[in-house]
């Protein structure tokens, strides 16, 4: 018994490590990118093209099967559905690249076969104490918010471009995810890209893969992780705009 706990310490004390690098280093980025949009405002707003103020408009997205047994997202046999709100507004145009601020709203977050609990008293390294216990499984209900965001674009045709986007958020569920004595409250970290299509003018759809991870950061006792693999379409619709008078 000793081992095995000195053993699920030491897997936790490697994970917690991993994340917490991971972490670091996402917010690092986050923090340079901050730092090269402050000058790209004041530069956008000199430029003589006009730039919508905002693109919104709703999202579904579904991942099936989470991939389980990685760093990150140790969680497997998990679907997700992702309805979803997305905002993005235009900082910067260079010829046919442009950067966007990016966030998103996400009221209806479910994952699938996520485990149920109660409440016992286990013994362990013969101390009694209460805890949670899995007891069945049943789909979760959370609600997402992704306030910091980037978006990457480069048109490829009159009506076309394509997109890299990344960014991080919190999401709060109805109980434990994705393991009992873990925590209702996550972190998230998502990036991917896809494809925008003006059908009409100040009107586009979009097709999207994102990555998307949540994890509590070891702010509990479990926390294994949970990945998606997420594939997106949206419809968005430009609201207001701005241009430099001549």
């Amino acid at each position: 018994m000793a081992g095995m706990d000195a053993g699920r310490r030491a897997r936790a004390l490697s994970a917690d490590r991993i994340h917490r690098a991971a972490t670091a280093r996402t917010l690092a980025a986050f923090a340079i990118a901050a730092s090269v949009l402050a000058p790209a405002l004041s530069h956008a707003a000199e430029d003589a093209s006009p730039l919508p103020v905002w693109h919104v408009g709703p999202y579904v997205g579904v991942a099936l099967n989470s991939p389980g047994g990685s760093p990150w997202g140790e969680t497997p046999d998990r679907d997700h559905l992702f309805i979803g709100v997305r905002g993005s507004a235009p900082v910067l145009r260079w010829n046919a690249l442009s950067l966007a601020y990016a966030s998103e709203v996400v009221p209806v977050l479910i994952v699938t076969n996520n485990p149920t609990y109660e409440t016992a008293i286990v013994s362990r390294g013969g101390v009694a104490r209460l805890t949670q216990v899995e007891n069945g499984t049943g789909p979760v209900y959370g609600v997402g918010f992704s306030p910091f965001g980037l978006e990457a674009l480069v048109r490829t045709g009159p009506r076309t471009q394509l997109f890299g986007a990344s960014a991080v958020g919190v999401v709060w569920f109805t109980r434990e995810v994705p393991v009992a004595n873990s925590r209702a409250f996550n972190y998230t970290i998502e990036f991917g890209g896809g494809l925008l299509w003006e059908y009409r003018a100040q009107r586009r759809l979009r097709f999207g893969y994102m990555f998307h991870h949540l994890s509590n950061n070891w702010t509990a006792e479990e926390n294994p992780g949970l990945d998606g693999n997420v594939f997106y379409a949206g419809w968005e619709a430009a609201v207001g705009g701005s241009r430099r008078t001549p």
